[in-house]
């Protein structure tokens, strides 16, 4: 069985967390809290879970993890019945960050912004969310990027305000399974978000897609085209054998003259034949055999007429 290329792990395992930034610390955080946390009321206390479907994305988020003082004990690893993984799972008391609730970002989705005001931590966020919830489209098929932004419809505007004024262009977007969606189907904005990303080999592999897809294009454009051509000519040429064999058939082919009974019976031998190949046979150009057939038929046109009007 052929295995598939999953272009999603391919970009996500490309993507590296800048934690040397220190201002990019809570951009990355709140990421992480908008879109892998649910609230949980554990007694008197609410809990934060976060759940990771990917060890991968778990692991280059780990630093920050780290830095909320959990414990190894403290992080479950989930699987399947069939002992895939189903996810990884922590949770952590609400006073863990800089004393802040998590209630007041998730009901204030638009608090965030304060957090995004420098390029970096922008980048950074954009990085956390597309690792969470992004996909990629096999680029061979068509070119679609899009970010699952679960219920946060204010976060649209948020993201779009800034890829505005950095990358000059926004995300489209759309509902579905009630969740809200923002994604990329141009070429040139998916290099663009790639390269706000720092993405640069994937990029590259994009880049290389696009270019044997533009060929194959051409190819079939030029390959159709030419059946097209080779149908024409065939049809063309079908029709033309049809009617000379008439024109054998009458005392009109005996008025003719030698180049044209030539023509003719060539045209019948070979109805598939261009003007060109034609002319290589009757020792004439294209432009002569064009020629000849156009004056046969305006005679064979005045011939039939004639026979009419003597009836």
């Amino acid at each position: 069985m052929k295995n598939t290329v999953n272009y999603t792990d391919i970009l996500k395992d490309e993507i590296k967390i800048n934690y040397k930034n220190l201002c990019c610390h809570k951009a990355i955080f709140l990421a992480i809290l908008y879109f892998s946390s649910s609230l949980n009321i554990k007694g008197n206390k609410i809990h934060t879970e976060f759940k990771f479907r990917e060890a991968s994305v778990f692991r280059k988020i780990l630093p920050v993890i780290k830095s909320l003082s959990v414990s190894r004990s403290d992080i479950k690893v989930l699987y399947t019945v069939k002992n895939s993984l189903k996810g990884i799972v922590f949770d952590i008391n609400e006073s863990s960050v800089d004393n802040k609730k998590f209630m007041d970002f998730l009901l204030d989705e638009t608090s965030i912004i304060n957090y995004l005001e420098n390029e970096c931590c922008f980048r950074e966020f954009l990085k956390v969310i597309f690792l969470i919830n992004g996909s990629i489209v096999n680029p061979s098929k068509q070119y679609f990027l899009e970010i699952n932004l679960r219920n946060f419809s204010k976060m649209i505007e948020i993201i779009n305000f800034k890829t505005r004024k950095l990358l000059d262009f926004e995300f489209s977007n759309t509902f579905r399974n009630d969740n809200n969606i923002i994604y990329l189907k141009k070429f040139d904005n998916i290099i663009s978000f790639l390269s706000f990303l720092e993405c640069s080999r994937f990029i590259m592999l994009l880049e290389e897609k696009s270019m044997l897809k533009g060929i194959r294009g051409e190819v079939n454009r030029q390959v159709n085209c030419e059946i097209n051509n080779i149908n024409r000519k065939i049809e063309c040429g079908g029709e033309q054998a049809a009617n000379f064999i008439n024109i054998k058939k009458t005392s009109f082919f005996d008025d003719l003259d030698g180049k044209s009974k030539k023509i003719i019976l060539e045209r019948i031998d070979n109805p598939d034949f261009s003007y060109s190949e034609l002319g290589e046979l009757c020792n004439m150009t294209k432009s002569q055999i064009n020629y000849y057939i156009k004056k046969i038929e305006r005679k064979y046109l005045k011939y039939c007429s004639n026979l009419v009007k003597s009836l």
